[in-house]
């Protein structure tokens, strides 16, 4: 494991690629707390490689992205994102929920961090952005295969926002931050099959992704640099 003594960070540091969703989502959900962050590939003074032993040494599993703070070495979205909520100067949304509603917030955030990435970018959005097939070509055969269980699963967020105004409620929460991102991956696909575009406008879903992006967090959707704003 990593010397913990060399990540001695006093400002919360996030390992990770630019564009990955979960990167961004943290992001997003740090912006949303008033926190000052940042965010590099060489938190510890020279760049980690994605899969190396480096990467390995913060986070086991080799997965983006890991937040160093202090003397803290953190990996998995939302167990980053409570973390962040938990700290000085901190202003969670979800301060204002009763437990029960807590509970709601927390288990739309694992939807978003564990069946969004397997429903939306396994096998199809991460296919069409990093094409594996021959000369770099789109596996059609593989987006097809996925596509049914990626409209099924944004069938299921579409049917809670057309009870809800956010995604575990009436506030928005943790479980927006970390579902931003997939679904404006997914609002950018091609037109896959006859049913149309995976987001449709006029839908509850394209309404709620609207007010995504027009929150000031939602700079980091499009936000390639290593520092906080």
């Amino acid at each position: 494991m990593t010397d913990l003594r060399m990540t001695d960070l006093e400002t919360p540091t996030l390992y990770g690629a630019h564009f990955s969703p979960f990167v961004r989502a943290v992001r997003i959900y740090c912006d949303e707390l008033g926190l000052t962050h940042v965010h590099t590939q060489a938190p510890l003074g020279e760049p980690i490689a994605f899969r190396s032993p480096a990467h390995q040494a913060l986070n086991p599993f080799l997965k983006i992205p890991v937040l160093l703070h202090r003397d803290l070495v953190l990996f998995e979205s939302p167990a980053i994102c409570r973390y962040l909520a938990g700290l000085p100067g901190a202003q969670p949304p979800e301060q204002v929920l009763m437990h029960a509603e807590k509970a709601l917030v927390d288990q739309w955030a694992l939807v978003a961090s564990q069946y969004a990435n397997q429903n939306l970018m396994d096998g199809l959005l991460l296919e069409l952005a990093f094409p594996k097939g021959e000369d770099g070509q789109v596996r059609m055969d593989q987006v097809q295969e996925n596509l049914p269980a990626a409209r099924a699963f944004l069938a299921i967020i579409e049917a809670q926002l057309n009870q809800h105004s956010w995604l575990a409620g009436q506030h928005y929460s943790m479980a927006d931050a970390l579902i931003t991102p997939f679904l404006h991956y997914a609002a950018q696909a091609p037109v896959l099959d006859a049913e149309g575009k995976l987001i449709k406008q006029g839908t509850a879903l394209a309404d709620y992704l609207e007010r995504l992006r027009v929150r000031p967090s939602a700079v980091y959707l499009n936000h390639p640099d290593t520092q906080s704003r």
